[in-house]
């Protein structure tokens, strides 16, 4: 039976495959609320229990999972740290969806202050690539 509870396999048994999930499902609520990325230290701050080698394991397991291309999310590995972004082929709607929302992003490149320029002028507020993450309303 497999010990890996952050990435069950074949071998595991129900519960252990339980476990496994909601392993992916906290570390997914963890960065999902951060609005910074989060280092595995970090995140072992918040599920002492859990050794780092395990969360290590569930963060690639999540990484595999957030690749199908069913999601709208995928894992980034940034400064040392990890976080979610929204996935480079959703910019269009997300721009849609924001605009107006968002300081400096426009409904399309003709309107004044696109997230691209905005983000170019410093705008702390907008990421330097709006596709790959949009931050939540405030």
């Amino acid at each position: 039976m497999s010990t890996d509870r952050a990435t069950p396999g074949p071998e595991s048994g129900p519960e252990q495959e339980a476990e496994g999930l909601r392993v992916l499902a906290v570390l997914e609520a963890m960065l999902f609320a951060s609005p910074e990325p989060l280092s595995p230290e970090e995140i072992q701050a918040g599920l002492p229990q859990m050794p780092r080698e395990e969360i290590e394991r569930g963060l690639d397991a999540l990484a595999r999972a957030l690749g199908h291309p069913d999601r709208g999310f995928r894992l980034e590995r940034v400064a040392g740290g990890f976080r979610l972004v929204t996935r480079p082929d959703l910019a269009e709607p997300l721009r849609a969806l924001f605009a107006g929302h968002v300081p400096g992003c426009a409904r399309d490149d003709r309107d004044a202050g696109s997230a691209d320029s905005a983000a170019a002028s410093g705008n702390p507020r907008v990421p330097a690539s709006l596709p790959d993450r949009v931050p939540p309303p405030r």
